[in-house]
């Protein structure tokens, strides 16, 4: 339970995107302004270990409650998800809370806090590997359309940068997906028959698009499929016959989230 994907808020239809069809923003942006982030003097933090894993709580309450993040990487970080209501919407099916994570080392001191304000609380948190370096990056909830397009931010540190750094945005039908060629891939769709699937890389600490490509499902169970030249995609350097060639047949799957 949860997760940034599931398929019950889908179901829900929680309206955050205006439009219920497919979008840039449903795409992710990675020149959103990026939240507020803090790095500071290591602090003493109180324990977190009696707070669940976000990965066991519930996500219907409002806001839904705090929780802790546990890395399983070389760095063995835990990070504490706080959500607070500034200022409730009467009838609202879902409020817009502020996140705070507090990033905790090993030695028990907060490193870094980061913050997003303004979220819509579809789901929490999770840590998930989205490069080759074998370091667990932050994904965190953004946004969902009605028609279930999500938005996550995605964090990313190394080990030469050990900072959590706001590498960008990204759209994520069902959650973020790694390809067998080590591109990150977002999804959306527009209405039942189009799928849009959109191919990232890590740019240093930045989320840089690479290519687009939309797939097509027809009623008899066939599909089709092409470069994407809607809206503001990357300039891959490749014809759209070659972006579709190489990545038409990309294969992907869920990056699943780190427990």
């Amino acid at each position: 339970m949860g997760r940034y994907w599931p398929t019950a808020a889908v179901a829900l239809g929680v309206l955050i995107t205006a439009a219920c069809g497919h979008s840039d923003n449903a795409h992710g942006d990675s020149t959103t302004t990026p939240a507020a982030s803090t790095a500071a003097a290591p602090t003493s933090a109180a324990d977190p270990a009696g707070l669940p894993l976000c990965t066991n709580v519930r996500t219907e309450g409002d806001p839904p409650p705090d929780c802790r993040l546990v890395s399983r990487d070389r760095a063995g970080l835990t990070f504490v998800v706080r959500h607070r209501v500034p200022t409730p919407t009467p009838g609202a099916y879902r409020q817009r809370a502020d996140v705070t994570i507090e990033v905790i080392g090993r030695d028990g001191a907060v490193r870094q806090t980061l913050s997003e304000p303004g979220t819509q609380t579809f789901g929490e948190p999770q840590l998930a590997q989205l490069a080759a370096d074998d370091r667990d990056q932050l994904v965190v909830p953004l946004s969902i359309a009605a028609n279930g397009n999500a938005t996550l931010a995605v964090y990313r540190a190394t080990d030469s940068d050990p900072d959590f750094v706001r590498a960008g945005e990204i759209g994520g039908l069902f959650g973020v997906n790694r390809s067998t060629n080590g591109y990150i891939v977002g999804s959306s769709k527009s209405g039942p028959a189009d799928k849009y699937l959109d191919f990232w890389r890590f740019d240093g600490s930045t989320l840089a698009p690479v290519a687009a490509i939309i797939e097509t499902y027809k009623a008899d169970g066939s599909s089709t499929c092409k470069a994407n030249d809607e809206g503001n995609h990357p300039n891959s350097g490749m014809s759209a016959d070659e972006v579709a060639r190489k990545f038409c047949g990309e294969k992907y799957a869920r990056a699943e989230p780190v427990h």
